[in-house]
């Protein structure tokens, strides 16, 4: 069983950066690289025939409405998370690397990999922000390009999601999935929380959270 992050960029260009980890006796062995993102899926075809868990930093589903944004996606535009500069990227200036992504999502799904389950999408902004540094794996060699940097943060939220330690925002629309409050800095944790209990429950009525919170307000 491997865990892989994957940073998709856009066809055309070598922007898509993918991360492997790899458990053994005496650590983790880390394999992560940079590539066009028309060659992924022949990456991933090579990984095919192990159980691997999957984290994706990239749409792995459609929004509705304005800007194309799923709930959870507009829940993170709001002030407490731009000030921390974690708010997404809306969706509609995403078309070429979303192509990406879902043509990735397809594939895996074509062979048996179920979404939200072994393939989860996350939010690099905010892992990154949240994660303490400490509990990451260690790299020996080292990771090249900001693409390659957040694949492994990616594979590391697919191990956690391995463990059932981690979490998950959103609706029917889509979830995005985080690792569980001990991996947090306890004020980065707090912070979240504050926020969560601070949104509007009109605004977020149907917005759920499998760990914040069991059931819509």
């Amino acid at each position: 069983m491997y865990f892989i992050g994957i940073d998709p960029g856009k066809k055309d260009l070598k922007t898509t950066g993918i991360c492997i980890l790899i458990p053994g006796k005496r650590g983790w062995r880390v394999n992560a690289g940079t590539v066009f993102g028309r060659k992924i899926i022949k990456v991933l075809s090579g990984q095919l025939k192990y159980q691997n868990f999957y984290a994706i930093e990239a749409p792995v589903s459609y929004g509705q409405g304005k800007g194309k944004m799923r709930l959870w996606e507009k829940y993170f535009s709001q002030k407490a998370f731009r000030k921390r500069n974690t708010s997404p990227l809306p969706p509609a200036f995403m078309g070429k690397v979303i192509e990406n992504s879902m043509e990735i999502v397809n594939f895996l799904e074509q062979n048996g990999v179920k979404k939200d389950e072994q393939l989860i999408e996350t939010f690099y902004p905010l892992l990154k922000l949240a994660v303490k540094k400490r509990l990451l794996p260690k790299v020996r060699k080292q990771l090249r390009t900001v693409h390659e940097f957040q694949a492994f943060y990616c594979a590391y939220l697919s191990y956690l999601h391995s463990l059932n330690e981690t979490f998950w925002i959103g609706y029917k629309d889509g979830k995005v999935f985080l690792p569980k409050p001990k991996y947090w800095y306890k004020r980065e944790w707090r912070w979240f929380e504050k926020a969560w209990k601070k949104k509007d429950l009109l605004k977020y009525k149907f917005l759920e959270s499998d760990f914040l919170d069991n059931s819509t307000f």
